[in-house]
This record gives C-alpha cells, sequence and structure tokens, in this order.
C-alpha cells in the first residue's frame, strides 16, 4: 500500500480498504494465539476490499452530506391582526457538506433544500413556501393549526434522508391566555410554598403532614419545569407548567377538611346501628336521602367542608318519626354515641370524659407516616390526646416517620416496637412525656429525634437517655 492509493481510489472503496487492511495487520502484529477462522475471515475481507477499489473519475461523485438538523421554531406565534406570518426556512435547516476534492464537481455544487408541505389534517395552518427575500425559501402561515412538513437536501449527487418537521401555529391571544393563566397557578402555589404549612391556635397544622410533602414535591417538579421562563416556552409547555401547579395545589389537604371527612364516616358508621323498621316510611326515607348526599359528598376528590359539616349535624340531629304511636314513646332514639374515633388511620379512644383526655391506642398496619394528633373531636366532643397506648403501633412495619402530638404525656410499653424502618420522630410538646418499656425497640438503627419546643438541652439529652434506655430505641440515636 503506497501513500498516493488514498488519492487514486473514491473515498468510499478507500475507506473500506484500508478498514480491512488495518484489522489484518493488526492481528499479524498480535503476540495473541487467536482461532484460525479469525485470520481467515480477516484475510477474505482485505482481497474483498481490494478488489472493490475503486479508481477515481470524472463520472464518478465524491461529495458528502449529512443528515439534516433543524435549528427552527417548533411553535409560531400568529401575532393579532396579521394576516400572515414568515418563517425563513433556509437558514434553519442546517446540514454539514465536503466535496472531498471530487472530479466531477470540480468546485463546491451548491446545497439545495426540497420541502414538502402536507396537506388536508397535515396542514391546517394554511401554510405555504415561498420564495423570500433572496430567493430564501419561506414558510408562510395564515391561521392557527398544525403543519407537517418534510425537508431533503442534495449536495451534489449525494441525497439525504428526508426530515418530518411537525410546527404548531397558535394565535397571540391564545399564547396571552395561557401564560396568564399559567402565572395565576405559578403564584397561588408560590404564595402558599412561600407561607409554609402554618400552625393554627389549636396547636395543628393548616394541612396535613403527607400532604403537604406531597404538595412540597410535586412543587419542586413544577417549579423545575418553569425556570426556563413563560416567555421562553412554547403554549404546549406553558400548559404542561400551569397543570404541574395545578397538581400540586390538588395534593393539599386542610386539617379541617380531615377532621370534616372524618366525622361524616364516624357519623356514617353510627347510623348503620339504626333500625329502620321502627320509623315511617317518609320518615326513614328522608334520613336515607342525607346518608346518601352525605356519603356523595364524602365521595367526591374534594369534599366541601361546609357541605360535610352541615350533611353531618343533619344526620346527627335528625328526629325520627316512629311508625306506631306507642302510650308512652318517650325521646326520639338518637343515634349511639360511640367512645372511639379513627382519624388518619390512627384509632383514638376517650380515657376520661370528665377531664376530656383520650389515647391514641392502634394504628393502621399500612401507614407509612404516623401522626399523633393534640386533640381529636369523639362524637361532638374534643378531646386531648395525652396517652399512646400500649402496643398502640407495634404493627406498623411500613412507618417512617412518626410525630407526637403536643398533649401526649405518655408512651406505652412496647408502643412503635417492631417499626423496623422508623427514623425520624418529632415531638411537638414542651416536655417530654414518659417512655414505656421497649417503647422504640427494633425501630432503624439510626433515629433522628427532633424536639424544638423542649428548650433546656439537658431536658433533651434525659429524653434521648429514656428513648434509648427504657424505650429500647438504637445507641446511634440523636436529637435536636
Amino acid at each position: 500500500m503506497e501513500d498516493t492509493d488514498e488519492l487514486r481510489y473514491t473515498r468510499q472503496t478507500w475507506q473500506a480498504y484500508r478498514a480491512a487492511y488495518d484489522r489484518a495487520q493488526a492481528l499479524v502484529q498480535s503476540k495473541a494465539n487467536r482461532k484460525p477462522e479469525i485470520y481467515a475471515s480477516a484475510k477474505t475481507n482485505l482481497v474483498t476490499a481490494d478488489g472493490n477499489l475503486q479508481d477515481r473519475n470524472e463520472d464518478t461523485c465524491e461529495c458528502a452530506i449529512g443528515a439534516i438538523s433543524y435549528i427552527g421554531p417548533s411553535e409560531i406565534v400568529l401575532e393579532s391582526g396579521a394576516e400572515s406570518t414568515m418563517v425563513v426556512m433556509d437558514n434553519k435547516v442546517v446540514v454539514r457538506t465536503n466535496r472531498y476534492g471530487c472530479l466531477k464537481h470540480t468546485v463546491d455544487p451548491m446545497l439545495v433544500r426540497a420541502y414538502s408541505l402536507g396537506t388536508g389534517e397535515q396542514n391546517t395552518a394554511g401554510a405555504s413556501i415561498i420564495d423570500g427575500e433572496g430567493g430564501q425559501k419561506t414558510l408562510r402561515v395564515t391561521n392557527p393549526g398544525q403543519i407537517v412538513l418534510m425537508v431533503s437536501a442534495s449536495f451534489g449527487d449525494a441525497l439525504t434522508e428526508a426530515k418530518q418537521l411537525i410546527i404548531k401555529v397558535v394565535s397571540k391571544e391564545a399564547q396571552e391566555k395561557v401564560k396568564a393563566e399559567a402565572q395565576a397557578a405559578i403564584d397561588r402555589a408560590h404564595a402558599i410554598r412561600n407561607r409554609g404549612n402554618v400552625l393554627l391556635e389549636n396547636g395543628e397544622t393548616k394541612y396535613t403532614a403527607e400532604s403537604w410533602t406531597e404538595f412540597t414535591r410535586k412543587y419542586d417538579i413544577a417549579y423545575a419545569a418553569a425556570s426556563p421562563g413563560l416567555d421562553q416556552l412554547s403554549v404546549e409547555e406553558i400548559q404542561d407548567v400551569k397543570d404541574l401547579f395545578d397538581a400540586a395545589m390538588a395534593c393539599l389537604k386542610t386539617t379541617t377538611a380531615t377532621a370534616a371527612a372524618d366525622a361524616a364516616r364516624e357519623a356514617l358508621a353510627n347510623a348503620e346501628a339504626i333500625n329502620g323498621g321502627r320509623y315511617t316510611a317518609e320518615s326513614w326515607n328522608a334520613y336515607e336521602a342525607i346518608k346518601k348526599a352525605l356519603q356523595a359528598e364524602l365521595a367526591k376528590a374534594t369534599p366541601s367542608v361546609a357541605e360535610l359539616t352541615r350533611l353531618t349535624e343533619r344526620l346527627v340531629k335528625y328526629r325520627f318519626t316512629a311508625a306506631t304511636p306507642a302510650p308512652d314513646p318517650g325521646p326520639t332514639p338518637k343515634p349511639p354515641v360511640s367512645n372511639v374515633v379513627t382519624i388518619s388511620g390512627i384509632q383514638y379512644k376517650i380515657d376520661n370524659a370528665k377531664s376530656k383526655t383520650a389515647s391514641a391506642v392502634k394504628g393502621d398496619a399500612k401507614l407509612k407516616s404516623i401522626t399523633v394528633k393534640s386533640t381529636v373531636k369523639i362524637s361532638g366532643t374534643i378531646y386531648k390526646v395525652t396517652k399512646i397506648g400500649n402496643n398502640a403501633f407495634k404493627s406498623c412495619k411500613n412507618a417512617a416517620k412518626l410525630t407526637v402530638g403536643a398533649n401526649v404525656k405518655s408512651i406505652g410499653k412496647q408502643a412503635f416496637m417492631g417499626c423496623k424502618k422508623l427514623k425520624k420522630v418529632t415531638f411537638q410538646g414542651k416536655k417530654a412525656p414518659t417512655i414505656g418499656k421497649k417503647a422504640f425497640s427494633k425501630t432503624a438503627k439510626k433515629v433522628v429525634v427532633t424536639a424544638k419546643k423542649i428548650k433546656k438541652t439537658a431536658q433533651k439529652k434525659k429524653l434521648l437517655t429514656n428513648l434509648k434506655k427504657k424505650g429500647g430505641m438504637s445507641k446511634k440515636s440523636t436529637i435536636k
């Protein structure tokens, strides 16, 4: 092989030959022992490539052309009052070319771009290709819609593979409308995110912990999508941003709404115990209508707190009409009063009706985050939650976070034993509760305890010591 051979043969056949030659030479020079068929294959390839070598001549084009790159807009805005909008296409369709000393074309040939517009549903924007300034091909659109445009190019005898472009055309009014709606959605979410999950007068946060966590997660996703700025996004992208912020807002559930929903469920559960056979059909049908209305409201994605409260009160205070008069009818039967209530997967039970105290006695095994409330409403009365019962959350093996309400004074034996994923515990009270034996045994290998309202360092250290020695919490656990 001579140095001048590269100039003698066509580029394509020479490149194929050179690749086969280099492969064969590498095998010969290698000290590795390979199978005979590998050497035989390399020899065959080299002989074939040698036989395919073609002399350069004036009849064979050596020009090369690369793939089409489109650097233009995917969305065109039709200005208000304008009959049409023009977009020069030739300077937005980029193709790399090289003559490689072609003998057929002794000077660089012209790069020719060709455009083919779709018809019918593939051109609803009234688009056409016209000759613009300097003879450059220009896309003209007359109304909102969509364009499917096929672009190809040639350089000498070399042709590119056609590229399909899909371009949307929107009116300025539509763009501004979507931008305004998206900005309003952004502003609403920003305001709530900046305020934070505010603390109410009753010591609870405005939104439930679970819904706030999901809101902030989706808010961050939406914020990242909006970060380039609405002016830099297409209408479709702006709509996506709005939808993301709306989805984040939809996650929020107020503690008031949760309490209203829990009260409604309790009222419906108590209503099931009433014997309808004792009352007139008219009276019972009216009661059933209230039940169905409450069930329907409760089934909505975002129930109205006011409507839930109104219907629950009507159901609880409903007065029946007896089917037959009795000598001494007495007071109209009322739904049975319960001494327990289940809120967000946690069952609470009245401890002392006179002092209005209650305990958290059992948690749903499926809970991933446990929040023991400061107060609960049971049968219309508010009780302070002062205890967490023995074995109360022993079955909650998936729970990773725990928040202990401000009024809790004691945590029972083995209350959180076996919650092996539990690694974050927050105490909201100003004083540390007493810790029952093995209350936190077999939890995570390292638990981070937070007790911000306990100001004295010595009290925090004592709480951590009790959690480890009495409660069985991991020795690697820390408090802040």
